[in-house]
């Protein structure tokens, strides 16, 4: 690796070495003429022939137009001389495999943070009919408030043609790489097949699979994930079949989007938070049978709300909301807070809708709830600043 500290690569010099990884070296970026701005230079491994410069810039216009409050922007990108860099948003926290390493079990709330952030991040990019064939702890960084921010959206692609990378530079990539990617046919599928991988890792503190970059495509082919129980995890209703789903090795057998698999997995951790902090309470029978004729009740005409629970109607919020079918999505929302009006990510997900609505007032005013009711929810911090911002509120 050559160390380009002190060098300028367009209007910026690099100042450090950031980190370096299989493709390319990152290094942080100091503008020459504005003072207190910086940014992430990644220095990509390679060097352009001619007919690879257009590729390279087609895929890097790409990538530019990704505006979404959990993914790293690229704001800009050069060749210098044949060697492609891209300037991108610094995230100044870090990445997720540094703040936890091998071996770390993280907290459910924390879990359901990140879940909602990363699904959001990719189920836009799906929606915009990219896929970004790369996740991994290593490539979610920490925005200013601790936000999730996923990066490397697409850079892997871009030297894809134009260089072949060694088997034991992608083993560490391969750990999360979905079968039909490691055969060269990644698709969306793709995308949530390794979202489920980092979930397995979130929960049990491990990956599934282990070894040389063959036996890992030998394993992510034919060999079923090793039970979460086997991984030393404590019974969560539910959640072992979730996950399984999004590792199913066909494809077709796991959830329709991201997003389905984010609800539902976060429904089923929501559901063991709540038993968990439940008190067992001994049922003492009664003192005296009641005779049936006096136990009638009175007869009151069902609500839509009690038709269905609050899980129920969050999932069908998220469904309506992916589909931007925003004025249902509202009242999907609004009916999981009627049955439960301490419905931390209802109030989240309800004040992004109105945000997308333009109607910031209540957008803002639903942020501030949910963050009321769990401050764990740190990337709400990001979407009410956007609303303050419209508001002019800054």
């Amino acid at each position: 690796m050559t160390d380009r500290t002190g060098q300028q690569f367009g209007n910026y010099r690099l100042t450090r070495l950031l980190g370096s990884g299989g493709f390319a070296d990152v290094y942080l970026g100091q503008h020459i003429r504005l003072d207190n701005h910086q940014a992430a230079i990644k220095v990509l491994h390679t060097q352009l022939a001619d007919e690879d410069m257009e590729r390279f810039r087609l895929e890097a216009d790409t990538l530019a137009h990704l505006v979404h409050p959990h993914i790293v922007r690229l704001l800009d990108y050069h060749i210098e001389g044949n060697t492609p860099f891209v300037v991108m948003e610094h995230a100044p926290n870090g990445t997720l495999r540094e703040l936890y390493p091998r071996g770390t079990r993280l907290p459910l709330p924390t879990i359901i943070s990140y879940v909602t952030q990363l699904a959001d991040a990719l189920q836009y990019a799906h929606n915009e009919k990219l896929v970004h064939r790369d996740i991994k702890p290593g490539n979610l960084l920490l925005g200013r408030k601790n936000e999730i921010l996923l990066s490397d959206f697409g850079l892997a692609t871009l030297t894809c043609s134009t260089q072949t990378r060694s088997l034991e530079e992608i083993a560490g990539t391969a750990e999360y790489m979905a079968p039909e990617q490691l055969q060269g046919r990644p698709s969306r599928a793709s995308d949530q097949y390794a979202f489920g991988i980092v979930v397995y890792e979130w929960l049990s503190g491990d990956v599934p699979f282990h070894g040389s970059f063959t036996q890992l495509l030998m394993q992510h082919r034919r060999t079923p994930p090793p039970s979460l129980r086997d991984k030393g995890l404590g019974a969560l209703p539910g959640v072992e079949q979730i996950v399984m789903r999004a590792l199913a090795k066909e494809r077709k057998e796991r959830f329709a989007s991201v997003q389905e698999f984010a609800q539902a997995l976060v429904t089923v951790l929501q559901q063991a938070i709540q038993m968990a902090s439940e008190p067992t309470v001994k049922k003492e029978p009664p003192a005296f049978a009641v005779p049936p004729q006096i136990k009638a009740t009175p007869k009151r005409k069902p609500s839509p709300a009690s038709l269905k629970t609050k899980e129920q109607w969050f999932i069908k919020g998220s469904t309506h909301q992916s589909a931007k079918q925003y004025r249902e999505a509202l009242e999907a929302y609004s009916l999981a807070i009627e049955l439960d009006d301490k419905y931390a990510l209802a109030y989240a997900r309800r004040g992004q809708v109105y945000s997308l609505l333009r109607d910031y007032l209540r957008a803002v005013k639903d942020f501030d709830q949910a963050l009321t009711l769990d401050t764990s929810l740190s990337w709400v911090k990001s979407d009410r600043e956007y609303a303050y911002h419209q508001l002019d509120r800054p």
